[in-house]
């Protein structure tokens, strides 16, 4: 493993204890599976309208994730209900006015609301 990837992984394990919120680039079209599994301390994650698909295990066991804001108006498509796997039993999805994400509501713990932006 390079210097630089070392480097990489070890800012990226340090981020999972520490850093609390997340904007992805606009570069950014899918959330690969186990992305941000186990991030302890996120509380909250805004999504880019580029992305398309969210992989597996993606937010599980990110237990203080209570706010998400996804900016695309059409819902990415979720792997399966093991992508929000063990998040907190309330929370807030943020979406634009006008978008439909009823099928991303099953796979969000119950206490979980949509509201609009």
């Amino acid at each position: 493993m390079k210097k630089s990837q070392k480097t990489n992984k070890a800012k990226a394990i340090k981020n999972r204890k520490t850093k609390k919120s997340n904007v992805m680039p606009d570069s950014i079209t899918s959330i690969n599976s186990y992305t941000f599994e186990y991030w302890s301390s996120l509380t909250s994650i805004t999504i880019p309208s580029s992305v398309t698909r969210i992989g597996h295990h993606a937010f599980c066991e990110c237990r203080k994730l209570t706010s998400i804001t996804c900016l695309a108006t059409t819902a990415p498509i979720l792997f399966d209900y093991s992508v929000f796997l063990f998040a907190p039993s309330s929370g807030v999805l943020h979406v634009p006015n006008g978008s439909d994400y009823s099928s991303w509501m099953p796979k969000l713990p119950n206490g979980w609301v949509i509201k609009y932006l």
